[in-house]
């Protein structure tokens, strides 16, 4: 992966017959086909490759079965594929209705991944470590017994990724919030750093769901079954 770090000082204004200055970056890929895939909030949408300004999230990828490259961001969100080239707006001038946006000095980050296959060779782990960086916190030494390193919560396999941990709005309980990525019928597996007592699926007002398979809790571990690109909310008491 190639990480760029840049710095624009940018004062270019638009107005209505000059239109809007606009600053991309670009990357000419040694592609004759491929498709172009956008990241999007728990999903992924393919889009043409017309030169067309459109939305995505943490990347967009474009690769045929064999190889391909992603570009990731942590801060735009404006990208367009022009038949072999991946393409992302930085900075634009536009002039209704704030006369002078993006006026000074700017700081973002954007990252190329090559990578062999589709954007299923682990072009979501990275999207979403450049976004979500490892934060290392000091803390005092343990003097509890404890092992010195662990994990409240584990998820497996590789294509479902955790959305959210939090309390639950309405009851007792912990909400734990997870996706499927890749399109495939999946067995989630959570395994947690003590034993759960029930676990329920819910929908996204973490209201119960009684139409659909529950998971199944074995000590510490939890499993349920999760449909192709599903997001599975589930409440669970300890």
């Amino acid at each position: 992966r190639v990480d760029f770090e840049l710095e624009a000082h940018w004062f270019e204004q638009g107005d209505a017959t000059t239109d809007a200055p606009m600053l991309r970056v670009e990357f000419p890929l040694m592609l004759s086909k491929g498709n172009f895939i956008c990241d999007t909030p728990f999903c992924v949408v393919e889009r043409p490759r017309n030169g067309r300004e459109v939305p995505a999230q943490k990347w967009v990828d474009l690769s045929d079965n064999q190889w391909g490259a992603a570009l990731l961001s942590d801060s735009k969100y404006g990208y367009s594929c022009a038949k072999n080239v991946l393409r992302m707006t930085v900075l634009r001038s536009s002039y209704d209705p704030d006369r002078y946006p993006d006026q000074g000095v700017h700081h973002f980050r954007y990252a190329l991944l090559p990578h062999e296959g589709d954007w299923r060779s682990g072009v979501m782990n990275n999207g979403l470590g450049f976004n979500l960086p490892l934060l290392g916190i000091e803390t005092a030494p343990r003097s509890d017994g404890q092992p010195p390193t662990g994990a409240f919560l584990s998820l497996e396999p590789d294509n479902v990724f955790l959305s959210a941990v939090k309390p639950a709005q309405q009851a007792d309980g912990l909400i734990v919030r997870f996706w499927e990525a890749e399109g495939r019928t999946t067995t989630a597996r959570l395994c947690f750093a003590k034993p759960v007592r029930s676990a329920t699926r819910a929908n996204l007002l973490e209201d119960p769901l009684t139409d659909v398979a529950q998971p199944h809790v074995d000590g510490n571990t939890v499993t349920v079954e999760t449909q192709p690109h599903e997001v599975v909310s589930l409440r669970l008491e300890f």
